[in-house]
């Protein structure tokens, strides 16, 4: 990633903790676009990590909104829904 121009990360990138949005790695690039997958995960927006993602779009992939409010904030879901 870090030898290309644009970097898109598919659904959270690697070395960023997926409920804190702690970063686990030393340089880690700074992505353009972040795809999620499914559902917005805390680290999608959560500092420091979610300074990394760029844009940050949602991806249907058929997992259902009650699913989801399961286990996540619902008021964090609708933010970006």
């Amino acid at each position: 990633a870090q030898t290309h121009e644009f970097c898109i990360a598919v659904d959270l990138p690697s070395g960023i903790e997926s409920n804190s949005g702690a970063l686990l790695n030393q340089g880690l690039p700074d992505y353009q676009l972040t795809l999620a997958l499914g559902a917005w995960k805390h680290a999608h927006f959560l500092i420091p990590g979610s300074a990394k993602l760029g844009d940050r779009q949602l991806v249907p992939i058929g997992v259902d909104k009650a699913s989801v409010d399961t286990w996540m904030h619902p008021e964090l879901f609708r933010m970006r829904a």
